[in-house]
């Protein structure tokens, strides 16, 4: 998961924090694509538009999106420290 956005964004800089083993939540209900593999990338269409800081771009329905999705596990117990979301993009993160 992490290969494509470090070496696109980061020069090949980005580490793992954890490996997969660390990632199965067996009691977690989700629908997962690959229940083996907890991870996914999730497309969305909503529109790109410029940042607050104009500097940056944001997606407001993928930031929707992801949201109900991060409420979701945090429902089914999960904490903020064991959810990754990853972006690009600085006005995505900031919104």
């Amino acid at each position: 998961l992490s290969e494509f956005p470090s070496n696109t964004f980061y020069e090949g800089t980005l580490q793992n924090g954890t490996g997969v083993g660390d990632r199965l939540m067996p009691g977690v209900d989700f629908p997962w694509p690959n229940p083996d593999r907890p991870m996914m990338f999730y497309v969305q269409l909503g529109m790109e538009e410029i940042s607050a800081s104009a500097t940056s771009f944001l997606n407001r329905t993928e930031a929707s999106n992801c949201e109900r999705i991060i409420t979701r596990f945090m429902q089914a117990g999960l904490t903020p420290s064991q959810i990754g979301v990853v972006t690009p993009y600085e006005g995505q993160r900031a919104h």
